[in-house]
């Protein structure tokens, strides 16, 4: 029996209705996010806010063509990419005058993270208008939920964008983020993966530890958390692995949390805290206290509580 018959016999009508008795307000501009990479990662609710506006702001329009035609959408379409937000604002803000609705899309994930919008977004709201986020896929989260770097006694991390093209601003912006506590997450390319994770060893040395995500959602996805030394390997067993996009977690410097450790007795600290309170709050303290990790106190804590 094939487990997936019964979305051929999927009735959508009464989640459509749920959605269209929903507040579409005129004169909103709507901040959609389309899909990663997966068409099918886009909502019900996206999907609908997409062919019930009166214009679509486009980062690209051949690729936003692509995917309302694959859902059988159409509407007019105008360009709203990082070269001219100030034009697309105007067009966008003449449209919302008139009581109209407006959706600003990016090519995959959500306008205004690491993508085109923010400007948009900015001037709408400075007119008065009203913005409503349609939320949907996000190639962060998607690589956070593949990696565990993140649990919910240390759920810290940082999104630093794009890694910098040229290899001086590069080295000096792995230098700014490498002695974090904390994962940090960046995007880069095919062009320079190769390029990028070399200055990543020279910067942090060959033992940190990385997550490296290509192709999220996509067919030829891959997911791996090893060394900055052994990256080369990937491209020995895979010669087609480092094309794509790719999703780099920079996992945090335990090293650093283990010389801080060192040099302020954490045992003692964390002894008497332990006694008067739950552990999860221990963790927090110590760590809002000394700058350490809360993956690498809450590690330790449990090995703590197991030796008394």
């Amino acid at each position: 029996m094939n487990k997936t018959n019964f979305l051929k016999n999927m009735n959508f009508t009464f989640a459509i209705e749920q959605i269209a008795a929903q507040d579409w307000p005129i004169s909103t501009l709507y901040i959609v996010a389309t899909p990663i990479g997966n068409l099918a990662d886009i909502s019900l609710r996206a999907i609908y806010s997409l062919s019930v506006v009166d214009l679509i702001a486009a980062e690209d329009t051949r690729v936003s063509h692509n995917l309302l035609s694959f859902y059988g959408i159409e509407n007019k379409l105008i360009t709203a990419h990082r070269h001219n937000e100030l034009e697309a604002s105007n067009k966008i803000c003449e449209y919302l005058n008139l009581g109209k609705r407006v959706a600003l899309v990016s090519d995959a994930g959500t306008p205004g993270i690491s993508d085109p919008g923010s400007r948009i977004i900015s001037k709408v709201r400075s007119h008065g208008y009203r913005i409503i986020p349609i939320p949907g896929a996000s190639s962060v989260t998607t690589a956070l939920m593949g990696s565990g770097v993140t649990t919910d006694e240390n759920p810290s991390y940082a999104f630093a964008g794009f890694v910098p093209s040229k290899q001086n601003q590069r080295l000096f912006w792995f230098k700014e983020w490498s002695n974090k506590t904390f994962p940090v997450i960046m995007f880069e390319s095919s062009h320079r993966i190769i390029d990028s994770l070399e200055d990543l060893r020279k910067i942090c040395g060959s033992g940190r530890f990385l997550t490296i995500a290509k192709e999220l959602t996509k067919k030829f996805e891959k997911i791996d958390t090893i060394p900055i030394g052994e990256t080369s390997k990937l491209k020995l067993n895979n010669l087609q692995y480092f094309k794509g996009e790719f999703v780099i977690i920079l996992h945090s410097d335990e090293l650093k949390d283990l010389e801080t450790d060192r040099l302020i007795n954490i045992d003692s600290f964390m002894e008497i805290l332990l006694d008067c309170m739950p552990l999860s709050e221990a963790v927090r303290v110590i760590s809002k206290t000394t700058g350490i990790s809360r993956k690498f106190l809450y590690n330790k804590a449990i090995s703590f509580k197991a030796d008394i």
